[in-house]
């Protein structure tokens, strides 16, 4: 009987049916398994691309540093930002799709923006930001009085009479005259909508009183100046290029000074007017103001002083005897030209106009006498 062949499924040479290499198809049945596994693995934990899609605003004025918006795909904390060769100080990654931060000082012109994440490059904009020359319209030259704040020695030392900001020929922002740094003081509202403040010293932080020249864009007749987002007006806090910080205290037209000495007669109480002495000079510190050069004709006058108080909406005033003190006061200045004539801290200064001199010990009050003009020293 002829007895037919059977096919083993693997025979004496190892081969798989006859045909395939037991430890070829293992190695393939490995692959085949093992393929799948990695792509799963691959798209589990390879993060998703981080893309910029947007950024606002997209353009901005040579010497605006204003915060960014950006707006992406993925972000993630711990990233990095640059605009062209410059690194903004901080990046804050709000959410996966949003992002701020405040744009460094950068010269006109279009530039990248790029994000870093420790070590390379994850996602770049092309052409993200632009630049632009500051506008060609009228412009109007002011004065700003006021103090750079949140310095130490070194940075304090830097602002100089003739800095610029940004430090191009045509920067908006100038300093024209600064006083001696002292210890920074902060002026804080404890209670919203009140006018009343507090004086907060920040240790280890200084402050300088300055005046800068800015040139900005008038809106319209009778309306304020504003450059970027700030308004310049009186308790305005300005961000110069640099991140230097400058609170306004006074808004002035940028126009040759007149130096003249006014003769005031001050009166008030004895302990007020008796601290009035040559040399005294404005708390503001700066050398264009008021400054005392001559004491004359202390007097010691009758008077009476009127007190207010507020029950409600009851306000009962009473009247007492009192000894007043009056003195005539010489204080040379640098006084601002009006249409109506000589102002000192937007105040008319002319014969029978208040005037008010204030220093670091002492608030005095009196009446304008005389205005002459200065004798050069």
């Amino acid at each position: 009987m002829k007895v037919r062949n059977r096919m083993t499924i693997v025979d004496e040479r190892g081969r798989l049916f006859g045909r395939f290499n037991l430890i070829d198809a293992a190695v393939v049945l490995v692959a085949l398994v093992l393929i799948p596994i990695a792509y799963a693995a691959y798209v589990l934990f390879h993060p998703d691309p981080i893309r910029i899609v947007s950024v606002e605003p997209s353009r901005v004025t040579v010497g605006q540093t204003p915060r960014i918006r950006i707006h992406g795909e993925h972000l993630t904390p711990y990233l990095r930002a640059q605009v062209g060769a410059e690194q903004p100080h901080n990046l804050l990654i709000e959410s996966p799709i949003d992002a701020e931060m405040v744009l460094p000082e950068l010269p006109a012109g279009t530039f990248d923006l790029v994000l870093y994440d420790e070590v390379k490059e994850v996602a770049r904009m092309k052409n993200a930001m632009t630049i632009e020359a500051a506008p060609t319209g009228p412009r109007v030259s002011l004065r700003l009085i006021g103090h750079f704040f949140g310095l130490n020695d070194a940075t304090a030392a830097t602002l100089t009479v003739g800095r610029k900001f940004p430090n191009e020929p045509s920067a908006p922002f100038e300093i024209v005259e600064t006083g001696a740094a002292a210890d920074d003081v902060r002026r804080l509202r404890p209670k919203a909508g009140t006018e009343a403040v507090i004086s907060v010293p920040v240790a280890g932080s200084r402050q300088v009183p300055a005046i800068i020249r800015v040139t900005c864009p008038p809106t319209a007749q009778n309306q304020t100046c504003t450059i970027g987002e700030v308004t310049l007006v009186t308790g305005a806090t300005l961000t110069l290029a640099g991140r230097f910080l400058f609170v306004v205290d006074d808004v002035r037209a940028d126009a040759p000074a007149t130096t003249v000495v006014a003769t005031v007669q001050f009166i008030g109480r004895p302990d007020a007017i008796d601290l009035i002495a040559v040399g005294d000079g404005d708390a503001a510190g700066l050398q264009s103001g008021a400054r005392v050069v001559a004491v004359r004709n202390r007097a010691l006058r009758p008077g009476q002083l009127a007190r207010q108080t507020s029950l409600g909406a009851v306000v009962e005033t009473a009247t007492t005897p009192e000894s007043l003190r009056t003195a005539d006061v010489e204080v040379r200045l640098a006084a601002d030209q009006t249409p109506q004539g000589l102002a000192y801290q937007q105040l008319p200064l002319k014969p029978g106009a208040p005037f008010t001199f204030e220093t670091v010990k002492y608030i005095v009050h009196g009446t304008v006498v005389a205005v002459t003009a200065s004798t050069p020293k």
